[in-house]
Parts: C-alpha cells; structure tokens; sequence
C-alpha cells in the first residue's frame, strides 16, 4: 500500500507471506516514509520478519539525499540489521547463528532519466553470534568482519 499524504510527504506499507516447502510460513512487515523539501529528501525505512519456531529479524534504514544539480545528487545513509540466525531444516547443520550488522555509506548519482549511473563508498560492520559446537567447521564463514564497500551501477530505460 502506498500513500502520498501531501506533495512532500509519501509512506508506503508490505506486508508479505512466503511459504516455503516442509517449513512454516515467514511473515513481514516494512514501513517506509519519504520527505522532500526542496534540494534536500529524507527516507526512512523499518521492518520485521518472523518464521516459527524461532526466526525474527528487524531492519532499518535512513538515506539523506540532496539534488546540487538537476541531474545530479549525493546521499548518505546508514542501515541496520539483526536476526536471530537461520532455521535448521535438515541434519547437516552449516546455519547461519544470529547476526548484528550495520552500515554506513554515501555516493553520488548521475541520472538524465533514460540513462542513471551511480557511485558510492561504505563502511560495513558484521557481528555473528559465537557457533555451536556442530556447526564449528563453518567457523571462517561466519566471523565477525568489517568491510569497506563499493558499488558502482548504472541502468538504462528503452
């Protein structure tokens, strides 16, 4: 469901269901609201999914975005992320235990309307849940990291 409340202001509401063979349904929810006020716009993002027996994971995000030029914009954002790990669903056990993440990044983009290339540099931060002792051989896989990250896309419309 999306919603402009007024020319400045959009909020936009998903809610999802996925089933997936042999496990329980995984249900979401993601609220997300956009502000502009003239050069300058505002998103804010957050949500929640939940898969019994013990799944949740809750995110959020926030991106200030400012137009220097017609064409042309730079934004900075931050997100975050946390779940309690995976769900184990056969007798090998390479799951994923439960995560914190969080990232902060900015770039800029370039969009003519047909044609949109972007940029951006970021700074991404992982904290895994200490590994059962079944699941320790997958130890490398799932250690805590930082990671500087880049992104470069661009898209064309025909």
């Amino acid at each position: 469901m999306e919603q402009a409340l007024n020319g400045w202001l959009k909020s936009e509401l998903d809610l999802t269901v996925c089933q997936t063979s042999e496990r329980e349904p995984r249900y979401g929810i993601r609220n997300s609201w956009a502000a502009a006020a003239g050069p300058l716009a505002l998103r804010v993002t957050a949500g929640y999914t939940e898969e019994s027996p013990s799944f949740d994971a809750t995110y959020g995000s926030a991106l200030v975005e400012w137009t220097f030029l017609p064409q042309s914009s730079a934004y900075l954002g931050y997100r975050i992320y946390a779940d309690s790990g995976e769900i184990e669903t056969s007798g090998f056990n390479a799951l994923a235990p439960a995560l914190d993440s969080t990232e902060i990044f900015a770039g800029v983009l370039w969009d003519r309307g047909d044609l949109a290339i972007s940029g951006g540099v970021g700074f991404l931060e992982t904290d895994y849940e200490a590994l059962s002792e079944d699941n320790e051989f997958f130890g490398n896989l799932y250690r805590d990291r930082e990671w500087w990250t880049f992104r470069l896309a661009a898209s064309f419309r025909f």
